[in-house]
C-alpha cells in the first residue's frame, strides 16, 4: 500500500482527522511505534495500564494496516499472558523497524501535494500551515490531536504483522516457560514462512544464538533450527522450528501448534 492510499484509507475511516493527525500515521508508517519504548518493563506496564482503563472486555485483538507490514493492533482487556505477548511483539517490531528522515519528509511531501491536486480530498491549506509548523521542530514524534482522541479514542500499539501472525502462539509459550517442566514444543510449517519466528525467539525469548547452543541468559530456552523430511513422504521437505525449554525435569510432551502454511 502506497502512503497516498494509506492516508485516503484512513481519511475515510476516520473522516475527522486534523492535519496532526495525518503526520502521525506518515510518521507511523515509516518509524514505527520505537519512540514509546524507553525499557521492556515501562513499556509492559503502560500497556497493562491501558488495557485496565478500557471498558471493552473482548479479548479479540482487531487490527488495521498502516503500510510497510506495520499494523495497529486495537487494545482491550487482556490476561497476563496476552499483554506479556503483545508487549513482546512491539518491543521487538520497533527495533526491526528504524525508518529513514529523508523518506519521512518524501511522504509527507507527496501527502501535501496530493491534496494540492485533489488526489487526497483534503484541505491542502490546513495540512500546509501545520506542516510547515511541524518542520520548524525538527521533525518529532507528535501525538493525536484531541479531536482525534474524542471521536475514535485511540488505543492501539503498531505493530509488524509478521510477529503478530504469531500473537497466539507466543501467548502459548509464555504459559508454557511459567511452569517447571522440560517442555518440547514442535512447530512445523511449509517454506521459509517461519523465519520471523525464529528471529522473534532469539531476540526477545531465548538468548541463545539461532542453532548455535551458546548460553544466553534466559532460564536454558534454546531454539533448534533444521530441515526435516516429512513423516508421510520423503520427497516434501519441510523447515521445521523446535523450540526446547531446558529446565532440567521431566521431559513429557505438553504441546504441538500447528500454524497454517
Amino acid at each position: 500500500m502506497d502512503i497516498l492510499a494509506l492516508v485516503n484509507e484512513h481519511l475515510g475511516r476516520y473522516p475527522d482527522m486534523e492535519p496532526q493527525d495525518i503526520i502521525k500515521l506518515i510518521y507511523q508508517n515509516e518509524f514505527g511505534g520505537g519512540h514509546m519504548i524507553d525499557s521492556f518493563e515501562n513499556s509492559f506496564q503502560r500497556l497493562k495500564d491501558e488495557c485496565d482503563s478500557l471498558d471493552e472486555k473482548s479479548s479479540f485483538l482487531s487490527t488495521e494496516k498502516i503500510g510497510d507490514n506495520l499494523i495497529h493492533v486495537n487494545l482491550t482487556k487482556l490476561n497476563e499472558f496476552q499483554l506479556k505477548a503483545l508487549n513482546q511483539i512491539f518491543v521487538v517490531s520497533s527495533k526491526q523497524k528504524s525508518g529513514n528522515l529523508t523518506a519521512f519528509i518524501e511522504k509527507l511531501s507527496l501527502v501535501k501535494q496530493a491534496m494540492e491536486i485533489k488526489e487526497i480530498d483534503y484541505d491542502s491549506q490546513l495540512f500546509t500551515q501545520e506542516l510547515t509548523a511541524y518542520e520548524k521542530l525538527n521533525f518529532p514524534p507528535i501525538s493525536h490531536s484531541n479531536q482525534y482522541r474524542q471521536l475514535y479514542q485511540p488505543h492501539y500499539r503498531v505493530v509488524d504483522r509478521r510477529y503478530f501472525n504469531y500473537f497466539d502462539l507466543i501467548v502459548k509459550i509464555n504459559q508454557l516457560i511459567t511452569t517447571n517442566e522440560h517442555l518440547i514444543i514442535a512447530i512445523d510449517g511449509i517454506g521459509l514462512k517461519l523465519y520471523c519466528l525464529a528471529i522473534y525467539i532469539n531476540s526477545r525469548t531465548c538468548g541463545y544464538c539461532c542453532g548455535c547452543g551458546s548460553r544466553g541468559s534466559n532460564r536454558g530456552l534454546r531454539l533448534t533450527i533444521g530441515i526435516h523430511r516429512s513423516l508421510t513422504t520423503t520427497q516434501e521437505i519441510i523447515i521445521g522450528y523446535t523450540i526446547n525449554l531446558c529446565c532440567k525435569s521431566s521431559r513429557r510432551y505438553i504441546s504441538k501448534i500447528k500454524i497454517p502454511s
